[in-house]
């Protein structure tokens, strides 16, 4: 009866120890989120690249604006008449739709310089016939009338900051707008949301629009803006800003609704959260804030990529760009955007906006959200109290074996929810707890049990 009560009284506090441990973990993590964020966005990273390498649509190239482009046709940025027979050529090769991520927020440079020296001519006497004669053409003029002779290409516009809710007290670039100019960018063609307050969006208070004539003669303009994670990589982008009370779509989902026909772009908003995102009838996984995980398929370089200047020789087999999305970017060394991602450093602002644009079309997402976080939390309950009943119950050598199955055998389930279903539940949080649950659980039993043994071998010897 003595040894009973004892061995019970053993356990009872084991279990008691344990839930302890787990609760010290979980008010740790919620406390302080990024002492297991960082490694959870990093073991993220690895179960991505784990998979195996799926292949792209094959609907999305990037014309490249490379190092051969440029030092082919001359220093970058080049006058804004090459990028018209950039556009002319891909016209030529009937591509669907053109995205352009390069910023036209002023007049062409050597347009200018002309403008200039015009002025200086006139005001010498010169004749306006003899002024044009001696001047080249006018490059923004002639990308304007190789954006309306194509007829289907978007501009890129950034914000200039984010927040939560928009900040109308803070101080503005001046070449910024505050309020939405015509043209208007792509903005949702419909919007649902219940009576009652928006949800937190993210949102901006000005922006960098195209100059007039460019933005007159394109299809449309979408936003390229990204937002990093708390490391500063890039996993996912915004599918929706709030700006100046419209909802403003990005670049890769103007591209996508375009080449299906000008599918409508559908937000619906609960009055917490972003409910649904849609291009026609493909529904974009988001989370609450209205963010897409990209699935970068394994690799970089795995969406068709061409040199500008291999395009403009016409070199390219009209099979590899006729009815494609096309991205057109510069990924020369040292230029344009340069973002970190899961797969490295350095990786050109126009491979984000392909991969997006790719994802988008495949109808296949990564789920990462706060109800994927939700269940996260429930898991690492479960597997904490299943290690704590061990601990409790059964020998050191098979409470040890339980653990090791929980531990791995949580793993190979979450790499199952990943691959099956595509939902990105956490492993750290779980994992942290199995492993410090039962460590302390087995370093208390070994250590009470020792003192129990220890009791009764004095009290036998009495």
């Amino acid at each position: 009866m003595w040894m009973s009560r004892t061995l019970f009284g053993t356990s009872g506090r084991t279990i008691l120890l344990g839930l302890a441990v787990i609760a010290v973990i979980f008010a740790i993590n919620y406390r302080y989120p990024t002492v297991l964020g960082g490694a959870e966005l990093m073991a993220g990273d690895l179960r991505m690249h784990s998979r195996r390498e799926s292949e792209p649509t094959g609907s999305v190239v990037i014309v490249a604006i490379d190092d051969e482009s440029i030092s082919k046709i001359g220093q970058w940025p080049w006058p804004r008449g090459v990028l018209a027979e950039l556009i002319t050529a891909l016209g030529n090769y009937n591509v669907a739709v053109i995205g352009m991520d390069l910023l036209f927020p002023e007049t062409d440079r050597a347009d200018r310089d002309h403008q200039e020296l015009a002025a200086r001519l006139a005001a010498a006497g010169v004749g306006q016939t003899a002024i044009a004669a001696a001047l080249s053409p006018d490059n923004d003029r002639a990308l304007a009338n190789a954006l309306v002779s194509q007829g289907s290409t978007y501009l890129a516009y950034p914000f200039e900051a984010h927040f939560i809710r928009t900040a109308e007290t803070l101080p503005i670039l001046h070449a910024f707008s505050r309020t939405i100019v015509n043209p208007p960018p792509v903005t949702y063609s419909s919007v649902l949301y219940a009576p009652g307050p928006l949800p937190d969006l993210i949102s901006a208070n000005s922006y960098l629009p195209a100059i007039p004539l460019l933005s007159n003669s394109a299809r449309g303009s979408a936003f390229v803006d990204v937002d990093l994670d708390a490391d500063g990589v890039l996993r996912s982008v915004p599918t929706v800003i709030r700006f100046d009370k419209q909802f403003c779509v990005p670049l890769f989902l103007a591209l996508v609704s375009a080449y299906r026909d000008h599918a409508r772009l559908v937000l619906s908003l609960s009055n917490s959260a972003v409910e649904r995102v849609a291009v026609g009838a493909t529904r974009v996984l988001v989370d609450e804030m209205g963010r897409m995980l990209i699935d970068f398929r394994g690799r970089l370089g795995k969406i068709p990529t061409f040199s500008a200047k291999s395009i403009l020789a016409h070199r390219i087999p009209e099979p590899a760009l006729k009815g494609k999305i096309a991205l057109i970017g510069v990924t020369g060394f040292g230029l344009g955007d340069r973002i970190v991602t899961p797969l490295g450093a350095d990786i050109p602002g126009v491979e984000i906006q392909a991969a997006a644009v790719d994802n988008v079309l495949a109808g296949k997402f990564i789920r990462y959200s706060e109800t994927t976080q939700a269940e996260t939390w429930l898991l690492a309950l479960f597997l904490g109290l299943a290690v704590t009943l061990a601990a409790s119950t059964l020998s050191a050598l098979r409470a040890g074996i339980t653990s090791l199955a929980l531990f791995f055998g949580y793993i190979l389930y979450a790499q199952h929810r990943l691959y099956g279903d595509g939902v990105m539940i956490g492993v750290i949080l779980p994992l942290v707890t199995v492993v410090v649950t039962d460590a302390v659980l087995v370093g208390y039993r070994y250590t009470t049990e020792g003192s129990e043994k220890r009791r009764l071998r004095r009290a036998f010897v009495h």
